[in-house]
């Protein structure tokens, strides 16, 4: 099996959606905070020591729990899209026998929570290969979102993914990048070359990560 293909994209009727609206500082913290404990991936109290941080936030943050216990699965098993009906369709994980689970950015051990702030979900690096956009963002001074960064993202905010599909810059692994795409209404993790450009795939990224 190639551990490198991709699955042709398919917006919504073909239409890019505007950009997302989000609320900021305490209202974005509580938010996070409730989803996260909703889906059973921390408990009340997880990021009580990003509290203060998290309110004086002027730009878009990403809460991440300790992922540890949780395998690929669990975590896309989490995300939820909205069919044309409005119910929530469960996620599913297609991961690649072959596709490394690795990252190649240095992160916070996975038993502990963080906050990613400067949080952009990639939409203006549509069209850019991973192998660039992990490049680019290095020479900007920002982080490229690992592999499980970005599950986390598309279990919060499920609708960037109407968006533009994910791939994950921080976890390229011989030459491929896992990334997140949808079908049919259902979230699907898989791969990515790098050297491929898809104009409805965008690299996130971050500022800076703050424990």
């Amino acid at each position: 099996m190639n551990a490198c293909r991709w699955f042709t994209p398919g917006l919504e009727h073909g239409v890019r959606p505007p950009p997302l609206q989000h609320p900021q500082g305490q209202e974005l913290f509580d938010l996070q905070n409730d989803l996260l404990h909703n889906k059973r991936l921390a408990k009340r109290g997880t990021f009580d020591h990003l509290t203060a941080r998290a309110s004086r936030q002027q730009k878009f943050f990403l809460l991440i729990p300790p992922l540890l216990q949780y395998s690929l699965s669990d975590l896309m098993s989490r995300v939820e899209l909205a069919d044309f009906s409005g119910k929530a369709v469960k996620g599913r994980s297609a991961v690649d026998p072959d596709a490394r689970d690795e990252d190649t950015m240095e992160v916070p051990s996975m038993d502990s929570s963080y906050m990613l702030e400067g949080v952009d979900y990639g939409r203006d690096r549509m069209g850019t290969s991973p192998r660039k956009c992990a490049a680019e963002i290095s020479k900007e001074g920002r982080r490229a979102f690992t592999m499980r960064q970005g599950i986390v993202l598309a279990i919060l905010f499920p609708d960037v993914l109407r968006q533009h599909y994910l791939e994950m810059a921080g976890s390229l692994v011989d030459g491929c990048a896992p990334g997140i795409y949808t079908v049919n209404f259902l979230a699907v993790l898989s791969a990515v070359h790098t050297g491929s450009t898809h104009f409805f795939v965008g690299s996130p990224s971050c500022e800076r990560i703050e424990c």
